[in-house]
């Protein structure tokens, strides 16, 4: 199959879409089993498990829509066809808002690894020396390029899996599942709030979709993906079950999921299991880290029609580091930044401006069909 010419210019790498998946999943998973907890028992409580599965509902409802717009144009990104679909000054408006948007979400990963670890392990530590450490790592993976960073993602992904499901497994007779009564007390509006949190997190999975030009095999794109996001709802009703250990403390924990594997010790000698999970927490944090990372630099690249994007990784790598460190002074603000303010974000980043795209489209579509036919 021949691919355009000016997909390659920037990056010749190729995955296969079972690699896209689990890039999906990482993306996810990496940040949102840490915090969300938390996040959704505020607006929640009991009925979080209720909220999980109208998340990926709606999640596989947005993803489907996406894929209506994407495949329409499968060899370009959205930096590329947004131009195509409204010329070049707004399409590049674009390119250039989903690219303030990505750098943003970069910088955030890269606060969510230093925050945890500063406030769960070292608070003394300067909270930059983590930043620039994550960025170094992360902009060398950007610099090999795609394949890489899918290779590493494939070994990475399967351990942290299996870890986690052990310690889910160690932890379950010990659960009281009676925190999940009454179910929907208060009515379905708790739920449907929690939601509104982890679709804003789970949206960043069509962030990553922008490598739909770099698959192989394109028409495994569709099946792969939705079995990733069922994945997903699966291992947030994992995530779930720290309301099952804490009840109604969850919400004023910080870390919630940290909390429930300290409470997770192997027989009489394998103990501080955090240290093992923090471990694999930080691997999936790299990957997020570097998925965004890449799409910045290659963002920039196609929408200001550079011939290469590796002499971007430095400057983008400082921009991350400052952006993580002077964004926000508090870590209460930043939670509280993306509790609220992320999913509205997301959301239009996601899947409002895509379902615009795809109107207009499609009004095109129409119109010209009308064109040909009247001819």
């Amino acid at each position: 199959m021949q691919i355009s010419k000016g997909v390659f210019e920037l990056e010749s790498g190729r995955i296969s879409a079972f690699q896209l998946s689990f890039l999906v999943i990482s993306t996810v998973i990496s940040t949102i089993d840490i915090f969300f907890p938390a996040y959704v028992a505020q607006d929640a409580m009991q009925d979080s498990w209720i909220t999980v599965i109208i998340t990926t509902i709606a999640t596989f409802i947005s993803i489907a829509i996406y894929f209506k717009l994407a495949f329409r144009y499968p060899n370009k990104t959205i930096f590329q066809y947004s131009c195509d679909i409204l010329g070049k000054p707004l399409g590049k408006i674009v390119g250039i808002v989903y690219i303030h948007h990505i750098l943003i979400v970069a910088s955030s990963v890269a606060r969510d690894f230093s925050s945890l670890y500063v406030s769960a392990f070292n608070p003394q530590a300067p909270i930059v020396i983590y930043h620039i450490m994550m960025v170094l790592l992360a902009g060398y993976t950007v610099w090999l390029g795609i394949e890489v960073l899918a290779r590493t993602n494939d070994i990475l992904l399967p351990i942290g899996i299996l870890v986690l499901g052990i310690v889910v497994a160690l932890k379950m007779p010990t659960l009281n599942f009676m925190n999940f009564l009454p179910i929907m007390y208060h009515g379905i509006k708790p739920a449907l709030k929690g939601s509104i949190v982890l679709y804003g997190i789970m949206l960043d999975s069509i962030i990553c979709l922008q490598l739909i030009p770099f698959v192989k095999d394109k028409k495994n794109i569709k099946k792969n993906i939705y079995i990733s996001i069922i994945f997903l709802g699966f291992a947030l009703e994992m995530g779930v079950l720290a309301i099952a250990l804490f009840g109604p403390l969850t919400e004023k924990f910080i870390f919630p999921a940290l909390m429930y594997v300290r409470l997770t010790p192997i027989g009489d000698f394998i103990e501080n299991l955090e240290i093992t999970i923090l471990g694999i927490w930080i691997a999936g944090v790299f990957v997020k880290l570097t998925i965004f990372y890449y799409f910045t630099v290659l963002g920039i690249a196609q929408v200001f029609n550079f011939k290469n994007y590796k002499f971007l990784i430095i400057p983008v790598g400082i921009t991350i580091i400052v952006f993580a460190t002077t964004a926000v002074d508090r870590i209460a603000t930043f939670f509280h930044i993306t509790h609220y303010v992320h999913p509205i974000i997301a959301a239009t980043m996601g899947i409002i401006i895509p379902a615009i795209l795809l109107v207009i489209v499609m009004i095109k579509e129409k119109i010209k069909g009308s064109i040909e036919k009247a001819s």
